[in-house]
């Protein structure tokens, strides 16, 4: 986290919010390593702090923690850091979202069990697909029926090429994920990126604030408070999404806009809690 972006203050802080005028590192409560001998801060990489940088951007009330599972591009990611990871996330620092912008071409038991353990603790998961076009299956944890997927598309809203075919038997949301630029290690101005990996946090910005929005509620519904469970949270996100190629574009302006007032945002997001898709 030793890039000059973490230490800025959002360009578009509202002054008067505290949280918005601190240096984006305060809002980062953690940064923890699950790989031995590597520092939890640090990234040789640049994915995780383009991510970081994404979550932070695009979710600006959010506290982010920060687990490293791998040392470098070179090493392998090892499914019981992952896992490890998962659980601490879950138990210790009781997150409302874990975003996962990797994957692997098989199935993982301990990572598995862990997203299960998350799902009981109603914590949101999503997961990159992959990013190799229609050569490629779907990763896993993408692939799972508790993990929202997440695909690619360009600014247009069109799914990129690398972005792998839809699962047949759960949602394939898709936001932006090629050309975005953010900060990464070396490079002050930061650097454009493209992918799956690159989608996943901007998908995890919006559950964010969806979430968010709702918690603002003096008194939330019964329905509202079960915001953090993946099947509620599917249906939230299938309404503010459009059809494009069979993925579930997700447009969040489309019930989430200054131009409508508060109370038809909220009754959009409780009639698409209440339905049946």
């Amino acid at each position: 986290m030793s890039h000059p972006y973490f230490n800025n203050t959002p360009e578009s802080a509202d002054v008067a919010n505290d949280r918005q005028c601190s240096p984006r590192r305060d809002r980062i409560k953690d940064c923890r390593s699950f790989v031995p001998g590597a520092l939890g801060n640090r990234d040789d990489i640049g994915h995780g702090t383009h991510c970081a940088a994404l979550l932070l951007d695009l979710s600006p009330n959010a506290d982010i923690y920060v687990a490293r599972v791998t040392e470098s591009d070179k090493d392998a990611v090892s499914p019981e850091a992952v896992a490890e990871a998962i659980r601490h996330a879950a138990d210790k620092w009781k997150v409302a979202i874990i975003t996962i912008s990797f994957g692997w071409p098989e199935y993982q038991t301990a990572v598995a069990t862990a997203i299960d353990h998350a799902n009981m603790c109603h914590i949101l998961i999503c997961a990159a697909a992959s990013n190799g076009g229609a050569n490629d299956d779907v990763a896993f944890p993408a692939n799972s029926l508790s993990v929202i997927c997440v695909h690619s598309t360009d600014e247009q809203g069109k799914p990129s090429k690398f972005t792998p075919n839809p699962l047949k038997f759960c949602p394939n949301f898709a936001v932006l994920g090629e050309n975005v630029q953010a900060a990464w290690p070396g490079h002050p101005k930061g650097l454009s990126q493209s992918g799956t990996s690159t989608a996943t946090p901007i998908l995890a910005a919006v559950m964010a604030l969806i979430l968010e929005f709702v918690d603002q509620k003096p008194r939330k519904t019964p329905a509202e408070k079960r915001l953090t469970d993946y099947r509620v949270m599917i249906k939230v996100l299938h309404a503010m999404s459009d059809t494009v190629e069979a993925y579930l574009y997700v447009r969040p302006w489309k019930q989430m806009t200054h131009k409508v007032d508060r109370g038809r945002v909220e009754a959009s997001i409780l009639n698409a809690i209440e339905c049946r898709i």
